[in-house]
């Protein structure tokens, strides 16, 4: 298991549809498995007891910090890595976490966490997370939602190339699970009982998580005050989220048709970044929308120029930079009725793995 201790840390509650596959990815890898239960009627404890893990049940109460740390405080490794149960580690990282875990340096590590969104898995947002570190930081999570990861000690921070697959947020799972229900209400009492100095960051961050549980719902109205209220507390600030922050303001006054608005904070937003690719796309996508069919098609040229820029921003749409942009260019050359142009660019999108261009190569 390599000459440094390696913990993975869950917290979990009726996870039985996933856990098996969690844990089969770092069965091999784990030193110790800590699993926390907070309430769990199905089989899931029973699952975890198969892979040997150290079974901790915990009482809900409304705060998924207080349970994080309390699987910290189980944990006897020299490194953790976070997992939920509708996650697993990617089988081609499993040599680079040992490889980070035995270099043993003072370094907590951001993970590339590949959230699925639909059962088609050609739908994907790539988000970066913290979820290698090592003890000796003496790490602790506050925020009860969406809990965010601090060190009472001093650790650089580092990128890496660690890929974990998220299968949380497939329409189905968050249904069956009523975690939006769960999210909102969570994140209402708080905004409730919140005292005037709360840390600025945090503040705008729950709002943010709150428009992401509207925004889920397709409930874009409330989704986007939210978000408004979010960027006006830390519209002058970069913190870690606000790659997120921008990409639901646009997408959400896209969902409204509130297009010239969508407009106006993209092109406000790219002067500052003018490398997140995910912008340009959605300009693109703005553009298709009003028919405006060759600007659109010149705006995703540019995200094929760009390419993916997750190395640049630590939100991505997954695509934008390559088949979603090739496919957007065959549909504007479909509806300007340039067939041919647009089977070159569904069958690029598809040679890039988009299975869904086979759909309009069969029409043509």
């Amino acid at each position: 298991m390599g000459e440094k201790k390696l913990s993975v840390c869950m917290i979990v509650k009726d996870e039985e549809r996933y856990i098996r596959n969690c844990l089969e990815s770092v069965q091999d890898i784990a030193d110790e498995i800590v699993v926390v239960d907070t309430g769990s009627t199905d089989n899931t404890k029973a699952i975890a007891n198969d892979f040997g893990a150290k079974i901790f049940d915990f009482p809900w109460v409304d705060d998924f910090s207080a349970a994080r740390n309390f699987s910290l405080e189980k944990a006897t490794g020299d490194w953790v890595l976070l997992l939920d149960a509708d996650e697993e580690l990617d089988v081609s990282s499993k040599d680079k976490v040992l490889e980070l875990v035995n270099k043993n340096e003072n370094v907590a590590y951001l993970v590339n966490v590949i959230n699925f969104l639909d059962f088609t898995k050609q739908r994907t947002v790539t988000a970066k997370r913290m979820l290698l570190f090592p003890m000796r930081a003496e790490p602790y999570f506050i925020n009860p939602i969406h809990e965010q990861l601090r060190f009472k000690k001093n650790v650089e921070i580092r990128d890496s190339t660690i890929i974990i697959k998220h299968y949380g947020y497939i329409p189905e799972t968050v249904s069956t699970k009523k975690k939006s229900e769960r999210n909102i209400s969570i994140l209402k009492k708080i905004a409730n009982n919140s005292v005037e100095n709360i840390n600025v960051e945090i503040k705008a961050f729950n709002y943010y998580n709150l428009g992401v549980e509207y925004y889920r719902k397709q409930e874009y109205e409330k989704a986007l005050q939210n978000f408004q209220k979010s960027f006006l507390l830390i519209r002058k600030k970069e913190p870690g989220f606000k790659y997120a922050l921008i990409w639901h303001i646009v997408n959400s006054l896209i969902n409204l048709k509130k297009f010239q608005e969508a407009l106006k904070v993209i092109e406000d937003a790219e002067q500052l970044y003018p490398w997140y690719v995910d912008l340009v796309y959605f300009k693109g996508v703005v553009y298709y929308s009003q028919r405006s069919y060759k600007k659109a098609i010149e705006t995703f040229m540019k995200c094929l120029e760009i390419g993916e820029s997750l190395e640049t921003s630590i939100f991505h749409y997954d695509g934008t930079g390559s088949y979603l942009a090739s496919y957007g260019i065959g549909s504007c050359e479909e509806a300007l009725g340039n067939y041919n142009k647009a089977l070159v660019f569904y069958e690029m999108s598809l040679a890039q793995n988009y299975i869904l261009a086979v759909i309009p190569i069969l029409k043509l």
